[in-house]
């Protein structure tokens, strides 16, 4: 899957590029920060952007005596560009790489909810993450350290096991119903490996 983009854009530093403007859509950045969060040469950033222009997906604008660039939200294509991104070199891609570190087994299900599932986050919104399965927020912490680092986005990792989850439903508890409630974006396995709350009928006698 990682491949996916260097081979549509001819360009292994295009889609890093692209992967820290949309991760952040409402933020602009100079040459130097992208320069640095890509880690790539000069020459290659400069045509990445360049190419980003020409092709309407980033937007630049001069402001002193210099550039800044920011994803074009306006752009056709922009929703399409965006999940593709997230798959292969954005926030959800780090995530899932260092979930797998971890499992499965250990690891049944995993997504993201909140504002960045549902598109409405900010450069600095937290990543809210929900994991199922037997792992504990610590072993998390660690292994979503670097990606967090990476990102310069904290990342607010739950754990729980799925007999946990089932007796929050049947508990009522509001958290689970609003989450379960909200859109999500599948890290690991999908929405039918979901632990799902049981509806009981009574019978009157």
């Amino acid at each position: 899957m990682e491949a996916v983009l260097p081979a549509l854009w001819g360009s292994a530093t295009f889609p890093r590029i692209l992967a820290v403007l949309l991760d952040a859509p409402d933020r602009e950045f100079t040459f130097a920060e992208l320069l640095e969060r890509a880690g790539a040469s000069r020459e290659s950033v400069h045509r990445a952007l360049l190419r980003g222009v020409e092709a309407g997906i980033i937007s630049r604008r001069a402001v002193g005596n210099q550039f800044v660039y920011s994803a074009n939200s306006a752009s056709a294509i922009y929703p399409e560009l965006r999940a593709l991104v997230a798959k292969t070199h954005g926030a959800n891609a780090l995530i899932t790489e260092a979930l797998k570190a971890v499992g499965p087994p250990e690891i049944e299900v995993a997504f993201v909810y909140g504002s960045t599932a549902s598109g409405r986050e900010h450069a600095d919104s937290d990543i809210d993450l929900l994991v199922i399965g037997d792992v504990t927020r610590v072993q998390l912490a660690r292994k979503l350290r670097a990606a967090q680092e990476s990102l310069r986005r904290r990342i607010n990792a739950l754990a729980y096991r799925r007999k946990d989850v089932l007796q929050r439903f049947a508990a009522h508890d509001a958290f689970f119903a609003e989450v379960w409630a909200q859109p999500k974006v599948m890290l690991i396995g999908d929405e039918n490996d979901l632990p799902q709350p049981t509806t009981r009928t009574r019978k009157h006698r």
